[in-house]
């Protein structure tokens, strides 16, 4: 696209429509790279208001006959649009936990129905229910038994060795009695 807009600056006609104040106040910014549509136009056409060449956006349709193509080229034997690419987003949103009223929000619909039709693809029962707990890649507890000198105060290994546990096996206890922090006299736990 920025081949396409210095080869259109080139020919004299490389400028987008801007609002006039904005015009005024930076006169070169129609020219500018920032301003440019990112899916221009495959043409560029006379502005009829003022008679100069410029390069508009690319019209929906365009988008939507690159889109079927696309679609094709891939082998996809089913119906792909622009729509159905929504609705395809909202169902990720909604699998990977965000929350309902945020996709609504996203989606721009005004009630939340409209948006719950994209959870018909999301009927799993209860097996569709993810813990916070499984979400957790990673994480690093001391190692049991190490005491002594270089240790990090809390009967755990050296600072540095630690043992990486997955998922919710993390979160058992270690056993016996559970190390209490160091507390600053009217200040709470150090560290």
């Amino acid at each position: 696209m920025r081949a396409l807009h210095e080869r259109d600056l080139a020919r004299g006609y490389g400028e987008v429509f801007l609002p006039d104040a904005l015009v005024r106040k930076w006169p070169t910014a129609p020219k500018e790279w920032i301003w440019q549509y990112k899916f221009p136009s495959g043409r560029p056409l006379v502005d009829p208001r003022i008679g100069k060449t410029r390069r508009h956006h690319m019209h929906e349709n365009g988008l939507q006959k690159a889109e079927k193509a696309a679609a094709q080229q891939a082998g996809i034997t089913k119906n792909v649009n622009c729509h159905s690419l929504r609705h395809s987003f909202a169902a990720h949103l909604l699998e990977s936990g965000y929350d309902i009223r945020t996709v609504q929000e996203l989606l721009g619909h005004a009630d939340v129905s409209t948006t719950m039709i994209d959870t018909r693809v999301l009927n799993r029962g209860g097996k569709g229910v993810r813990s916070p707990l499984d979400g957790l890649l990673s994480v690093r507890l001391p190692v049991a038994g190490a005491v002594g000198p270089g240790c990090d105060g809390a009967g755990g290994a050296p600072s540095g060795r630690r043992q990486v546990l997955r998922g919710a096996a993390a979160l058992v206890p270690p056993k016996g009695p559970v190390p209490r922090p160091a507390r600053d006299p009217g200040n709470g736990p150090v560290g």
